[in-house]
């Protein structure tokens, strides 16, 4: 903690260092004529001050550094409030333009869609509030009484008048974004990633991240498209939803190997030894998960297999089964409701109820190998692999606890 506190007071007094710098270089220039000359212009040819300051900012792919250009300007009386608004507004647009550029190679329309509304909203902000520059220049003026002050006030106001002009529009604009940018035919249909990123390994700490939310997201998909609906080939026997299961296994497979080479690659980047131990934990959950995945694929044909064969289940076996099935897939619920808080309590909430399954399990077995009848033999099997799951279970959840 006091690691992390001194880390981002370093990064302040960094800042403020630049800034210092930047003042200091700017000094002389407040002597020339021509300086003078080039930077009161934007004062009175608003639309030129935008496009200079957009294309700034964009060479320097910062809005961030630019507003500290445009801060150490006026402390030394180089600009006027006037040109600072045109300026900013500019550095507002420019620093979409990055993003803009490095999302049209993007796989995903999404990714595209978001970038081309951050440079839309801004740029229609700047277009709104062209004609009212003179009222919004005597609030700016009235917000606070030196120029540097003003240029972050400036940033702060507009910034918030975008969020004002636009969150009313959001559902329009989202539907007129997804007509004007649709999704790629061939997009949908092969496995991707949802949230993991290409440039995500050159911050481990957003690698990490982003991988467990892929992680959690893997785990919801096995839930939604496995767990909830394999009953319905076991107890009743409808085969037609087995296709749709080995659908969803194939895709846990490609998840799993792709967050492999994922993992591979981050642990060539410099990180810590705490973001080693989590990338190499995430590593054995997602292989958790695969199994579980194969586990789940492999019961679903053995059910057709049963009922294809006409097999009679007691009642009382099948009323077991489905007690089994109850605990495992409500343990599983809770696996990932602490994939998502990261609440202990919930581990030792899935060990504790793991115990009731082991119960449930020997319960059900001893009954009927009692039996030994050739018939039982598939619902033994069944139960072996629905016991196989919850312990893959528990071990994810000591892996997220330890």
């Amino acid at each position: 903690m006091a690691k992390s506190i001194g880390q981002a007071l370093i990064g302040f007094g960094c800042i403020f260092v630049g800034m210092s710098l930047l003042s200091g270089a700017f000094s002389p220039l407040k002597s020339s004529p021509d300086v003078d000359a080039f930077l009161s212009q934007f004062g009175t040819n608003p639309i030129l001050g935008i496009a200079i300051s957009m294309v700034v900012t964009a060479l320097l792919q910062s809005s961030a550094a630019f507003l500290a250009i445009l801060i150490s300007l006026s402390t030394h009386g180089l600009l006027s409030v006037e040109s600072v608004i045109p300026l900013v507004m500019g550095a507002h647009i420019g620093g979409t333009l990055t993003t803009l550029f490095s999302s049209l190679s993007a796989e995903r329309a999404d990714a595209v869609r978001v970038a081309a509304a951050n440079t839309l909203y801004r740029l229609a902000a700047a277009v709104i509030l062209l004609p009212f520059f003179s009222y919004f220049t005597r609030f700016i003026e009235w917000s606070a009484a030196d120029l540097p002050r003003q240029v972050a006030n400036t940033h702060l106001f507009s910034a918030v008048l975008m969020v004002i002009l636009f969150l009313p529009l959001n559902k329009i604009l989202s539907k007129w974004l997804i007509k004007l940018i649709p999704q790629r035919r061939d997009e949908g249909k092969k496995p991707r990633l949802i949230y993991i990123t290409k440039a995500a390994p050159e911050l481990p700490a957003v690698a990490l991240t982003q991988a467990r939310q892929e992680i959690r997201w893997v785990a919801n998909k096995i839930l939604e498209n496995m767990v909830q609906i394999l009953p319905r080939i076991i107890f009743y026997g409808d085969t037609k939803i087995l296709q749709e299961l080995e659908r969803t296994e194939r895709e846990v497979d490609w998840h799993y190997q792709e967050l492999s080479k994922f993992f591979t690659e981050l642990f060539r980047r410099n990180m810590t030894r705490e973001q080693i131990v989590e990338s190499h934990s995430y590593q054995l959950i997602i292989k958790e998960l695969e199994y579980i995945a194969d586990s789940l694929i492999v019961m679903a044909r053995l059910g057709a297999r049963i009922h294809a064969a006409q097999i009679m289940v007691e009642e009382t076996d099948q009323e077991k089964a489905g007690e089994l099935y109850i605990a495992v897939s409500s343990n599983f619920l809770t696996l990932l409701r602490y994939l998502e808080r990261g609440d202990q309590a919930l581990a030792l909430l899935i060990i504790k109820a793991h115990q009731d399954i082991i119960e449930i399990y020997n319960q059900v077995q001893n009954s009927l190998t009692c039996r030994i009848s050739k018939d039982d033999q598939g619902m033994q099997e069944l139960n072996s692999w629905l016991y196989k799951i919850g312990e893959h279970i528990v071990r994810i959840a000591k892996i997220l606890q330890d």
